[in-house]
């Protein structure tokens, strides 16, 4: 292993990529076997923009795509807690889609919910407290571009909502839990940069790539994207599953040696 000196803003990337693969050779080969069929039916679905549930669906499956593959681009570079901070994100997409496959009237709750957390954005700027910020604020308040905002009454709607609706309740009180540990910076995954002897007392601190034990990580984003794929069909009744059915088997095959 090269020394990182500058952390992950050094440059010997290319074997930390190499072990990694290495490392988890069954899991990458697995994502990217997915990965490139899913990326194909994004480009084959016809898409109706006038119908709401169509086009958030379609931009949903777009996101999730994107973040899984960002969450790989990351654990190849050793950088796992941000990967997790990634994959929480295509997991607030997939709930979302979830939601909308399985009850297709909350579409309109979404974009209910879009007007609320432009009503929030308004309020926050109320509340600035920088002088430079307040006059910006002040400005925006007497030209009245805010009342509009700040006087919407639209709901808004949690991210457990939309998890319940799609029936992934579960998956929010674990696994989204979990992922969320990364993302907030909770004591139980800032661990990870600790070095510690036998006897558990802290040698140093470390920020380099970890290369080892990303299993999890890479079962994550391989569910995610077959989950998404499951969710699109309902959706789209042109989308075929039954490869994606398989692609499931072989990852809940692949995941059981976690476990033994």
């Amino acid at each position: 292993m090269h020394s990182f000196e500058r952390g992950f803003l050094s440059e010997p990337f290319d074997e930390v990529r190499h072990q990694v693969r290495l490392n988890h050779k069954s899991w990458h080969a697995l994502l990217h076997e997915v990965n490139i069929i899913a990326v194909e039916l994004q480009h084959q679905i016809t898409i109706y923009s006038e119908e709401p549930r169509e086009l958030f669906g379609a931009v949903l499956f777009a996101r999730i795509l994107s973040s899984s593959q960002a969450a790989v681009i990351l654990l190849e570079h050793g950088l796992v807690a941000q990967a997790n901070c990634v994959l929480r994100s295509a997991l607030e997409a997939l709930f979302s889609l979830g939601a909308i496959a399985t009850k297709p009237e909350l579409v309109d709750r979404l974009i209910e919910a879009h007007k609320a957390e432009q009503r929030r954005a308004a309020k926050n700027i109320t509340l600035w407290q920088h002088p430079d910020l307040k006059t910006i604020a002040a400005e925006q308040q007497d030209s009245g571009k805010l009342e509009e905002f700040l006087n919407d009454e639209s709901k808004s709607i949690s991210t457990f909502e939309l998890a319940e609706a799609g029936g992934y309740e579960d998956w929010y009180r674990s696994l989204y839990m979990t992922l969320s540990w990364s993302a907030h910076g909770a004591a139980i995954d800032l661990e990870r940069h600790m070095v510690k002897d036998a006897d558990n007392f802290l040698i140093e601190m470390q920020n380099e790539p970890d290369t080892q034990n990303q299993e999890v990580a890479w079962l994550v984003a391989i569910e995610i994207q077959i989950k998404a794929v499951f969710e699109l069909a309902e959706i789209f009744p042109s989308v075929d599953k039954l490869v994606f059915e398989q692609y499931e088997s072989r990852l809940h095959a692949l995941a059981k040696v976690l476990t033994d």
